[in-house]
């Protein structure tokens, strides 16, 4: 099966790449004898230019969200809007349970976080994303029935 050239940039390696960067983190700080709970919140801020907390959140259910992402966005390069705001909202819902994004930082490293609105801000962005692409799609559908029939009667 050969990838359509057009999808090229769809192949969602963000979240992969965030979960290889926690690892190279997680092992920096073992090997300098620090653990990850101790220097994350000195990390992403004024003090420091590497968003721990961000690599971390896209390390935990990378599979999946890297899925959603590359579907996602292989239906906003088609322009099948209402397509992609279905992945949206699937998205919303995974990170909302804690699926993809959950995480608590304990002394025994990174822990996986399930409950409800687990993981809240990423589920309401993908829920904001999902109408947003709704929207779209409704003035997709508005600006195609206002344009004349090619085929029909003139």
């Amino acid at each position: 099966m050969q990838v359509d050239r057009r999808h090229a940039l769809a192949v969602g390696l963000i979240p992969a790449l965030g979960a290889w960067a926690t690892v190279l983190i997680d092992v920096t700080l073992m090997k300098a004898g620090k653990r990850l709970i101790d220097v994350a919140d000195q990390c992403g801020s004024h003090r420091a230019d590497v968003f721990v907390h961000g690599a971390v959140s896209l390390n935990q259910g990378f599979i999946v969200s890297s899925l959603v992402l590359a579907a996602t966005m292989v239906h906003l390069i088609d322009r099948q809007f209402h397509k992609a705001a279905i992945w949206m909202a699937a998205a919303a819902v995974i990170s909302g349970v804690g699926q993809v994004h959950a995480y608590e930082l304990t002394g025994d490293g990174i822990q996986n976080r399930f409950g409800f609105m687990a993981a809240g801000p990423f589920a309401a962005g993908y829920g904001l994303t999902a109408v947003l692409l709704v929207v779209l799609h409704a003035g997709q559908r508005a600006e195609q029935l206002q344009k004349p029939d090619a085929n029909g009667p003139s």
